[in-house]
């Protein structure tokens, strides 16, 4: 089944949404399939995916934003679409921008977009921002990050930098237990994020660096 065949049957699972809402992600579904058949692309050929990946409904903007980005693997005119939103008006578009960024697109457009995002004006931007900015392991980002644990005032984008800036700086994240009794371990893997809780008597700098080892190929 082919990625445009397979969104249309994931929609036909929603029988309730809205016809105005439907007809936008099946105008972005069939603007991908006629933008397959295309060696080079036009941004009027891309206008209904980015119609259905700036959308504030869910179901469509996952529409258009997964077949939007698998357009910007291979087509520079999808790449500049997206760099696009991240420098839109509408805080929506600048957070799909950041949100749906995927790994195997190029690193000079996931690095342009993740340092948008990271001085964005919205807050829920900003920490999308900084958990792409972990995930991609920027560490080039790591000095604006450490400023913005100076002058962030935000309780959210706070907790969003208490988490990640370590999980980039150091490789983890580890926190005392409030009981007093042992450390919380998060750690990347190439799939996840998690890790254990390491009592006293188990806690050692060793240890720690086993469990960092260990947990960053098996997560």
């Amino acid at each position: 089944m082919s990625a445009a065949d397979q969104y249309r049957e994931w929609l036909g699972r929603f029988p309730a949404e809205p016809a105005d809402r439907m007809a936008t992600a099946l105008a972005a579904i069939e603007a991908f399939e006629a933008c397959e058949r295309k060696p080079d692309l036009a941004e009027a050929d891309l206008q209904p995916l980015v119609a259905a990946a700036t959308s504030t409904h869910k179901r469509v903007v996952e529409t258009g934003c997964k077949l939007l980005v698998q357009l910007a693997l291979r087509h520079p005119a999808a790449r500049e679409c997206l760099l696009q939103m991240a420098r839109s008006k509408d805080a929506a578009a600048r957070f799909h921008a950041v949100a749906y960024l995927h790994g195997e697109l190029p690193e000079t457009l996931r690095l342009e977009i993740v340092g948008l995002a990271l001085r964005d004006r919205s807050a829920k931007v900003r920490k999308k921002g900084i958990e792409r900015a972990e995930q991609f392991r920027f560490r080039g980002f790591l000095p604006l990050l450490q400023e913005m644990e100076r002058m962030e005032s935000h309780a959210g984008v706070r907790a969003s930098l208490d988490l990640h800036l370590p999980l980039l700086r150091d490789g983890y994240r580890l926190q005392p237990a409030g009981s007093g009794q042992g450390y919380y371990l998060t750690v990347r893997g190439p799939n996840s994020l998690g890790g254990p809780f390491i009592p006293n008597e188990k806690y050692s700098d060793e240890f720690v660096r086993q469990e960092v080892a260990r947990l960053q190929s098996a997560l």
